[in-house]
């Protein structure tokens, strides 16, 4: 056979399965629901540790906090150990565990 007719005979099978998939659809394929402000649920406010307490749990620790910033229910502190070495952490403020610690060595 020419390399032609291959090449022409492939690209029209190609069309024809393109041209059939497109027209076949799943036996199951529905809209997927879209969410009104009647259909969502507020999620509940979470209880969250004061931030006298997180303060407390992290100086309990020899640090001594010269930056913390409050993000959803998180608390990000910047701090300092006896050693003056900075040092990073995340809290839960929900249970005030550290989440992430990372200390800057020199």
């Amino acid at each position: 056979m020419d390399k032609n007719v291959i090449k022409f005979t492939v690209i029209v099978a190609i069309l024809a399965a393109l041209a059939f998939a497109v027209q076949a659809k799943p036996a199951s394929a529905q809209p997927a629901p879209v969410a009104s402000a009647s259909t969502l649920t507020p999620i509940p406010a979470a209880k969250t540790l004061s931030y006298e307490e997180l303060e407390r749990r992290v100086t309990a620790q020899g640090l001594r906090i010269s930056k913390a910033e409050v993000r959803d229910l998180l608390l990000k502190v910047t701090a300092y150990d006896s050693q003056h070495r900075k040092v990073k952490m995340m809290l839960d403020r929900r249970t005030g565990e550290v989440l992430a610690r990372e200390i800057k060595r020199d």
